[in-house]
């Protein structure tokens, strides 16, 4: 994605939090009670970036704080227990933008431990306090919040809540170097999706790193638009399958309608994935072996949040003239970098960027300083 920092910079973004798939990255799980089914939808509007509950556990775990938490509890609050003394705000405010009711589970002391019920949809935002106990959902008394918010301090958090979480979601609109993923909707679904997540599946490392191969001298536009034309012509990037192809090969994805037709390319990818089974035999997987350079976590750069984002550095020149070594072909350092940001071991976003955030929150990240950086 090379040509992306040069045409259009990185200076404004603004990110729809299609981002990790309605609701977190499908390599993501998450451990409130209920999160698997907890897909109904908002029917509040004025929650932008709000669209399920796991959206609004996403926010919220960045709004939670000690002043949100029930004050017989703050003594023993901390960001590791986040959801600690939450609950009843969290659920009334879960009701307010996804209708339902809330039920409340009896903690002694007249107290009640709030959740919500949407439909069938039973969700508890707040759960994860509670650790290994099991709580019962069946069966519970209703709650109503006049009765909840007759207690002035449990009014003044809800709203404290409240208005953190907007403040929070006004912030997530604010515009950044990422506005790259808004030229189109390809790009845009690319960049919420994909660019930056860290992959550690073999297949899509190969197909991260030839798609970067093939662009060489070609927008990035381009290459998402023929990506279908790509991985038809290469059963799927399926590396093991692209490493017997023959000259019959090579003809069959030269005549496919709307395929690149450079021959030097299409016999560049027949190659790498050769070498890639022979980097399998010695890491154990392609996905490993890249992610050996990074000590297997993200590496967050010195400025690059804050848009000084170079084409290469001395890590995808290192990792580019290895990859050489070993036969590979079209691997240079400005299209290892590429990579290198494509498949999450640099994480490039931009700090007001949601994506930068949640690689952040769900993935091991080491900051590291500039290396060798060429702009």
């Amino acid at each position: 994605m090379k040509e992306i920092r040069n045409i259009l910079g990185y200076n404004k973004k603004e990110i729809d939090k299609k981002a990790f798939g309605k609701g977190g990255s499908k390599d993501m799980a998450y451990s409130f009670y209920g999160w698997e089914q907890a897909n109904v939808p908002a029917v509040a509007k004025d929650y932008p970036k709000i669209e399920t509950p796991l959206d609004l556990y996403d926010a919220l775990s960045e709004v939670w704080c000690k002043d949100t938490c029930a004050p017989r509890m703050q003594k023993d609050w901390s960001k590791d227990n986040k959801t600690l003394g939450q609950c009843s705000i969290t659920a009334f405010l879960a009701q307010d933008i996804f209708g339902g009711k809330v039920y409340g589970i009896p903690r002694g002391g007249g107290n009640y431990h709030c959740y919500n019920v949407v439909g069938d949809c039973v969700f508890d935002l707040t759960s994860e306090q509670f650790g290994d106990e099991v709580l019962s959902y069946a069966d519970q008394p209703q709650q109503l919040r006049e009765v909840h918010f007759a207690k002035e301090e449990k009014r003044k958090r809800y709203e404290y809540l409240r208005q953190e979480l907007k403040r929070y979601l006004e912030n997530e609109t604010q515009t950044g170097y990422c506005s790259w993923g808004r030229v189109n909707e390809r790009m845009q679904i690319y960049h919420d999706t994909e660019w930056g997540v860290p992959v550690h599946d073999d297949r899509t490392m190969f197909e991260h790193l030839m798609l970067e191969a093939m662009q060489c001298g070609l927008s990035w536009d381009l290459m998402l638009k023929k990506r279908e034309i790509f991985r038809k012509c290469f059963d799927g990037f399926d590396f093991d399958k692209i490493a017997s192809y023959g000259e019959d090969d090579v003809q069959r994805i030269l005549d496919t309608e709307g395929m690149i037709r450079s021959v030097r390319k299409i016999r560049a990818v027949i190659g790498n994935a050769r070498c890639c089974q022979e980097i399998i035999k010695a890491y154990g997987s392609l996905s490993d072996y890249f992610w050996s350079f990074s000590d297997h976590k993200t590496i967050l750069y010195k400025g690059h949040g804050e848009g000084a984002v170079p084409v290469s550095n001395g890590l995808s020149d290192r990792i580019g003239k290895d990859l050489k070594k070993r036969g590979f072909r079209y691997v240079g350092p400005v299209t290892v970098y590429s990579h290198l940001q494509a498949c999450g071991i640099i994480n490039d976003h931009d700090k007001t960027c949601p994506c930068y955030r949640k690689i952040i929150k769900h993935y091991p990240t080491v900051e590291k300083q500039q290396d060798l950086e060429v702009m």
